[in-house]
């Protein structure tokens, strides 16, 4: 009889919940969860706390990780933050952030405040200003050939619900309206709110705070036609708008959704909504920040939870898209200030001799791959001391907790048990009990699995039954937990 780790479902009651409301630091797997990897510091710090982060790739297949902070902009080299901004720096307001996207060889970086940044991968040694006659803006993306602004600072009046784009096929041109380069700007709905997103591909999605819109490429005098698909719907933080393939997560007003293009599904009604926005600083909704891991096919939402450290995101959570299922994760000192998705660094030729014993020569291997050329995507962050991080260390200590049963229609007692779990390094569990639905719980001895056959020796007496595990290091695959034992006490 295996009593499963279930579906993570705090919002759901503890009566007959057919889930687990008490799961921690695990990453929803298939049959189960698996141990989820902390936080390994990569580089030095910024002078500043990071307000936005790139990874982009150029033609030739090099790799850059970029960061901002109020004043300045970086490029990650052999995970030092070089300064390469402007001349003079930049001044960032306090609730802004900076925005990136690539067009071809050309980085762009917009703040608001300073005229929009490019760097020519490959060419530069630092930002400079795009193009003179480029609006200021909050948010930036790369449409089919054209680079779009959203959320504009023209100079004369601040037009938040504006969404305006370069000439065709050239961002460092001038912006001016013109028929023939089909440069030009639209005013959105100013009912639904600031602009707060633009997600770019062979077509643009806008979210405003109250409403969602499709950018699409039509040409001629048109150049790009508008479709309010979503009312109601939209966003007020920036960063928790990401692409998964041809979706788009975000978190709006009442929860977590997936847009498809033309309509939003709810994938946290039901779930952890509830939860997460009980536990959410209303303060710094603006600073919920996510990534996708498209390898594991999970979405990473990071957030300023209860005991939040100035606004630095101290909770995340996980959801699979494959499995359909969220679990929760303790990030406590290891804050961040942002995620993102940076590319795995390569070596050049002296820094292999470095790295492979022996020197290059000696190796009978190719260094052609991406082991040793870079961009691999991972899952990376900036962290509360201003530095590059990745997850890819250890296995963090993790809770799972079977939902609550009961054996009969009385109280009955469970002399042993085994935790069904695969490659654990240490694991101990304990037994949960209560009479009524009203009592508080009682607990056994925590106890290491015997090494014959798997199983804990405990006295768990009572109606209702649920069984905690505690494990340490890595772990491919935990299950649930099998009672063997249990003998009926009769009814009460």
């Amino acid at each position: 009889m295996l009593i499963p780790f279930g579906e993570y479902l705090p919002d759901a009651p503890p009566l007959n919940n057919p889930g687990t409301d008490n799961i921690l630091n695990v990453v929803p797997s298939s049959g189960g969860y698996r141990s989820f990897p902390e936080q390994v510091i990569a580089s030095s710090r910024l002078n500043d706390k990071a307000i936005g982060a790139t990874s982009v790739r150029d033609t030739d297949g090099v790799t850059y990780i970029f960061a901002g902070d109020a004043e300045f902009l970086y490029q990650m080299s052999s995970n030092t933050p070089v300064d390469v901004s402007k001349a003079g720096g930049y001044s960032t307001l306090p609730d802004d952030i900076w925005d990136f996207t690539q067009f071809n060889d050309y980085v762009i970086a917009t703040n608001f405040t300073d005229p929009v940044q490019g760097f020519q991968l490959g060419t530069a040694t630092e930002f400079s200003d795009l193009a003179a006659s480029a609006p200021k803006a909050r948010y930036c993306a790369r449409i089919k050939d054209f680079v779009v602004l959203a959320n504009i600072n023209d100079g004369v009046d601040l037009r938040p619900n504006r969404v305006q784009w370069s000439p065709f096929d050239d961002p460092t041109g001038d912006w001016s309206i013109s028929s023939t380069t089909q440069a030009d700007y639209q005013d959105l709905n100013s009912e639904r709110g600031w602009i707060k997103r633009i997600v770019g591909g062979e077509y643009g999605v806008v979210f405003q705070e109250r409403a969602i819109s499709r950018m699409q490429y039509v040409g001629d005098d048109i150049v790009f036609q508008f479709d309010e698909v979503e009312t109601g719907r939209g966003t007020q933080s920036p960063f928790s708008v990401v692409k998964v393939g041809n979706q788009i997560f975000y978190l709006g007003h009442d929860g977590f959704y997936l847009f498809n293009g033309s309509s939003s599904i709810p994938i946290g009604a039901g779930k952890v909504n509830k939860t997460f926005l009980a536990d959410l600083d209303d303060n710094y909704v603006d600073r919920v920040t996510a990534a996708y891991d498209a390898k594991e096919s999970i979405i990473y939402v990071a957030y300023p939870g209860a005991s939040n450290f100035s606004g630095y995101c101290n909770k995340m959570l996980a959801y699979s898209l494959t499995e359909n299922r969220w679990s929760p994760i303790d990030l406590a000192e290891n804050s961040i200030s942002l995620l993102f998705n940076p590319f795995s660094s390569g070596y050049n030729l002296d820094e292999l001799d470095d790295v492979l014993p022996g020197g290059i020569d000696a190796w009978n291997i190719s260094v052609d791959t991406s082991s040793f050329t870079g961009g691999i995507i991972q899952l990376g962050a900036m962290d509360y001391n201003w530095k590059l991080s990745y997850f890819s260390g250890s296995a963090m200590d993790a809770i799972l907790e079977t939902k609550e049963v009961r054996f009969g229609q009385g109280v009955s007692t469970v002399f042993e048990a085994r935790p069904i779990v695969e490659g654990f390094t240490t694991c101990t569990m304990r037994g949960r009990y209560r009479d009524g639905l009203n009592e508080s719980y009682a607990f056994t001895d925590s106890k290491t699995p015997r090494s014959n056959n798997g199983s804990c020796h405990m006295r768990a007496r009572g109606q209702y039954h649920r069984f905690l595990v505690n494990l340490t290091g890595d772990f491919d695959n935990a299950q649930g937990v099998d009672p063997w034992r249990i003998q009926a006490a009769g009814t009460r």
